[in-house]
């Protein structure tokens, strides 16, 4: 075990693990801001802009791009901020059993190269479990941002009294 430990490739690992917690970092605070950008750009409070009417199109295309990166996104743009930050936090955990995963996968590989045969196995059944409920997760948050931002939006709309046929 301490060969694994003392491979070079185990230093490479510790710096992408904690960029990969750095960017987790950054993302988490993403959730927290309270002003948003308009059409003029410029920075308004939330609550100014949770009174203006919402286009169903441009929710859809927001959860696509970017919420492939940034998951939540459409419920945001729908003023839906709390399950918003839901579909955020589940997209953080999912990250995190995927890096956890990848590292395992990677920890396999070393014990491979060191002849731990034992080691090996359980770290690959390991990084797989914890890999794929990562995917499961990132992937599970993405649809149903997708699939679940036209109704906060047409709820919204609604709160506003603009129907279908006015607002789309």
């Amino acid at each position: 075990m301490k060969k694994v430990l003392k491979n070079r490739g185990f230093k490479k690992m510790k710096v992408i693990i904690s960029v990969f917690l750095i960017v987790l970092l950054f993302l988490g605070g993403c959730s927290s801001t309270a002003v948003f950008i308009d059409e003029d750009g410029e920075t308004r409070p939330a609550e100014i802009l949770a009174e203006q009417q919402r286009s169903t199109w441009v929710g859809v295309l927001l959860t696509i791009f970017p919420g492939i990166i940034w998951h939540g996104v459409g419920h945001r743009y729908a003023g839906n901020v709390e399950k918003a930050k839901e579909i955020e936090q589940m997209e953080m955990l999912s990250l995190l059993s995927g890096g956890v995963g990848a590292g395992l996968y990677y920890g396999g590989e070393e014990s491979r190269k060191n002849g731990l045969e034992g080691l090996k196995i359980s770290l690959y059944i390991s990084a797989g479990t914890f890999g794929g409920l990562g995917a499961l997760g990132f992937l599970g948050s993405w649809l149903y941002d997708i699939i679940y931002t036209p109704k906060a939006i047409e709820d919204h709309n609604k709160s506003l009294g603009v129907t279908r046929e006015e607002g789309n």
